[in-house]
C-alpha cells in the first residue's frame, strides 16, 4: 500500500505543500485553507511520517543499549524494563548486543552512532579504556546500568555487599565448607558483576575467620547447564561443600534441579543460596538475593529521557537495595542441625 504524502493531500486539496504542511503541523493558515487540509488529509488517510518529524526536530527519537545479552532471564529482565521505558515516552529503542569474551574487547558502538540515537543504556559495562575514552565524547548523554561509565548516570547495587550478606547466611547456620558457583573464571572487560560478588563472598569467610578453599570456587557459566556440570565438579571434592552461592538464580535453580537427579535433598544434603529473585525461585523454595532489575532500568532510561529533552544536566548515581529472601533451599548443614 502507498503511503499518502503532503504532496499528495497538496495536489487534491488545490493548495501548496508549504501550506499543507503548516496546516497539519498546527501552524498559522487561512481557516478555510486549514479546513480544507484536514478534510482532504482525512479522506486520504494521511498520517505523519515520524521519521520525518523527528528529522526536523533534530532528534533520533530513539535510545539505544549496549548490552551482552545471553537470553538468560536477566538479560530479559533488563531489556524489558529498558523497552518499556522507552515506549512509554515514545522512543524506539535499538539494541547492541556482544556474546563473547572477544567482541566484548573490541569496540562495542557502531559508526556514526550519535545519528541513530540521542541516548544510549550500557548494561552491566567497564569497558577498556579506548572504550570509556570513545564513550566519554559521544555527543549524546549516556547512563549506565549496574556498572560505573565517567560521565554517565549511574544504577546499580552494591555487588560486593550483598553477596556477603548472602554468605553470612550460610556461615550463620554453621556452614564452613561453602562453594562459590560463579559465571566466569576472570573479570571481563565488559562487567564488573562476578568479581564484585565474588570479593563479597571472601569478605564473609574472612569476617568470620574461615580459610576459603580454592578448590570451591569453579564456573558455572550463569546457565543451568553449566551449573549442573559444576556441582559434578564440587561432588567430587573430599569433602564436598555443605552449602552453594550461586551468582544467579539461573544457576542456582540448575543446581537444585541436577542435585535431585543425584538422590541429593535440598537442604537436606546441601544448602543453595541464589541472586536476582527469579520467578521461579518462590516455587523452588529458593533462598535468594532479590535485586530490582527492572526499577532500575526503567529509573536509567527516564534520567536518560530528561538529559536528553534538557529537564537535568548533570548525570547521578542511584544505588538501589538488596534484600536476602530466605526459603526453605537453606539450612543447617547435616551435621549440626538439631
Amino acid at each position: 500500500m502507498t503511503r499518502v504524502t503532503i504532496a499528495d493531500v497538496a495536489a487534491r486539496a488545490n493548495l501548496s505543500t508549504a501550506t499543507v504542511s503548516k496546516a497539519l503541523r498546527g501552524l498559522p493558515v487561512a481557516p478555510a485553507n486549514r479546513d480544507r487540509v484536514l478534510l482532504v488529509a482525512q479522506e486520504l488517510g494521511w498520517c505523519p511520517n515520524p521519521h520525518a518529524s523527528r528529522l526536523a526536530s533534530g532528534r533520533a527519537g530513539a535510545i539505544g543499549l549496549v548490552m551482552a545479552y545471553s537470553g538468560l532471564w536477566y538479560d530479559v529482565e533488563l531489556l524489558s524494563g529498558v523497552e518499556a521505558a522507552a515506549v512509554a515516552s515514545g522512543y524506539d529503542l535499538l539494541v547492541w548486543t556482544v556474546q563473547s569474551l572477544e567482541t566484548r574487547s573490541a569496540t562495542v558502538l557502531p559508526a556514526a552512532i550519535h545519528q541513530r540515537v540521542d541516548g544510549l543504556v550500557f548494561m552491566d559495562f567497564v569497558g577498556s579504556p579506548r572504550q570509556r575514552d570513545a564513550i566519554a565524547s559521544l555527543a549524546v548523554p549516556t547512563v549506565a546500568v549496574g556498572g560505573d561509565l565517567a560521565g554517565s548516570a549511574s544504577f546499580l547495587i552494591d555487588n560486593r555487599s550483598a553477596s556477603k550478606t548472602a554468605v553470612r547466611h550460610l556461615i550463620d547456620l554453621g556452614h564452613t565448607r561453602i562453594a562459590l558457583m560463579s559465571g566466569a573464571v576472570a573479570p571481563s572487560d565488559f562487567t564488573p558483576v562476578p568479581e564484585e560478588r565474588r570479593a563479597g563472598y571472601l569478605a564473609a569467610h574472612e569476617d568470620a575467620g574461615i580459610l576459603p578453599d580454592p578448590h570451591l570456587q569453579v564456573d558455572g557459566g550463569f546457565t543451568p547447564d553449566g551449573a549442573a556440570a559444576a556441582l559434578s565438579r564440587l561432588l567430587d571434592l573430599t569433602p564436598p561443600p555443605t552449602a552453594i552461592f550461586c551468582l544467579s538464580d539461573d544457576m542456582a535453580l540448575g543446581t537444585i534441579a541436577a542435585a535431585a537427579t543425584r538422590g541429593l535433598g535440598i537442604p537436606e544434603d546441601i544448602s543453595v543460596v541464589g541472586f536476582d529473585d527469579h520467578p521461579l525461585a518462590g516455587p523452588f523454595g529458593l533462598t535468594t538475593m532479590r535485586q530490582p532489575i527492572a526499577a532500575m532500568a526503567e529509573a536509567a532510561v527516564r534520567q536518560l529521557i530528561e538529559r536528553i529533552q534538557g529537564q537535568r544536566e548533570e548525570p547521578t548515581h542511584h544505588e538501589f537495595p538488596v534484600d536476602l529472601v530466605v526459603r526453605r533451599s537453606t539450612a543447617p548443614p547435616a551435621l549440626t542441625a538439631g
